[in-house]
């Protein structure tokens, strides 16, 4: 069986071939600790940089016509309680995500197609966080990463489940936006009161 790292290097270079020879040997903690951990680094850098954009921009001239001081605090103290709640907010999410798309999986799958195990949507979902290791990149990093990871669960469900390409994109969309527009929520309602 390949390394870990030999693994992650052959998602991010030819996902397809990857999926297709999918093995239960793939799915592990150890797989699901790394999913985590490419999670928790994604949310990390995307907070540092915000911090980082949010601090230059209060003083430049263009900017404070734009967005008011407030506004810039609202934005800095939201950036502070993603970076803070970074850990929490990788394994739950993952571990949430995974459940909403098994929920879906296995309530709207067709007979004739795979049947879904916990395990291996867990896992599916663990190697698709590989690319939010390149949130690092300031700017660009997590929305490129953010798309590759969307690709990524779109082959991996149609490669593993035999799904379309119209249901699995259905059946990540709607439990990503759910989640996403609930956590952004909470972090500004925080926000707002701090």
């Amino acid at each position: 069986m390949p390394s870990l790292f030999a693994n992650m290097g052959l998602i991010l270079r030819t996902p397809t071939q990857f999926f297709s020879n999918f093995k239960p040997e793939l799915v592990s903690r150890r797989t699901s600790i790394m999913g985590i951990g490419c999670l928790f680094l994604g949310i990390f850098f995307s907070s540092v940089a915000q911090l980082y954009f949010v601090h230059a921009a209060k003083d430049q001239e263009s900017v404070k016509k734009l967005v008011t001081p407030e506004q810039l605090l609202i934005l800095k103290n939201q950036s502070l309680l993603e970076l803070f709640f970074s850990p929490l907010t990788a394994f739950f999410g993952i571990i949430l995500f995974a459940s909403a798309l098994h929920f879906f999986i296995r309530g709207l799958i067709q007979k004739n197609q795979k049947m879904a195990s916990y395990d291996t949507t867990l896992s599916i979902v663990s190697w698709c966080q590989v690319p939010m290791l390149f949130c690092v990149v300031p700017a660009l990093g997590p929305m490129v990463s953010t798309v590759w990871v969307f690709v990524l669960l779109l082959k991996g469900l149609k490669e593993v489940y035999g799904l379309s390409t119209f249901a699995a994109f259905i059946f990540i969309l709607t439990p990503a936006l759910f989640l996403k527009m609930t956590w952004s929520s909470a972090l500004q309602i925080l926000a707002l009161s701090l």
